[in-house]
């Protein structure tokens, strides 16, 4: 969640950039690429370790018959990465990749037909599951969001004060500005400027 407050004696001066602030940061749209490039990461890790990267631990193996016959057509192959196509358009870029990035929304994931059975499972197979964020992955996702929120912030030209420190910023206290926080991490303090 994302949370704004301000007090400030001299609200008209800002309020142009405060409603470009409030427009801009709802769409997130230039935090997506850190998003998709974080997902990817994640992604690549849960193949390489086969499902040991996620929040549930390793994937199933496979069944002996399935195995039997992968190892005969794809000779050592990790798991479900018979033929590369599901990783290849997970981790990097390939026509079966999904990629939207859209104001205040994105979509990131694969086209490929089978990734939903293994993803969730059948009564035949066991899920293996892809997409399986750990809490460390949920925070990254955040500091990501969080990174272009203060990014955008400074390029309004306010600054930031971590803690109960105060911004180096001269300039701010000729204003008389008051304090904002934007929420997400502890001690994190806005300061108003123009």
């Amino acid at each position: 969640m994302l949370e704004f407050r301000l007090s400030v004696p001299n609200a008209k001066d800002i309020a142009f950039r405060m409603e470009r602030f409030g427009v801009q940061l709802t769409g997130w749209r230039a935090a997506w690429p850190s998003v998709t490039r974080r997902l990817a990461v994640m992604l690549a890790g849960q193949f390489e370790l086969e499902g040991g990267r996620g929040s549930r631990g390793g994937w199933p193996p496979l069944s002996p018959r399935y195995a039997r016959r992968k190892q005969k057509r794809y000779p050592g192959r990790p798991v479900l990465q018979a033929g590369g196509r599901l990783r290849g358009s997970l981790v990097g870029k390939s026509a079966d990749t999904v990629e939207a990035l859209e104001p205040g929304r994105m979509k990131f994931g694969t086209s490929v037909p089978y990734a939903i059975f293994h993803q969730t499972g059948t009564r035949k197979m066991p899920a293996r599951p892809i997409f399986d964020p750990r809490r460390e992955d949920r925070v990254e996702f955040q500091n990501a969001l969080r990174e272009e929120a203060l990014e955008f912030v400074q390029a309004l030209g306010f600054a930031i004060a971590l803690g109960s420190g105060k911004s180096s910023a001269s300039r701010l206290s000729r204003f008389g500005l008051g304090a904002a926080a934007l929420t997400g991490g502890p001690g994190a303090d806005l300061i108003g400027g123009m």
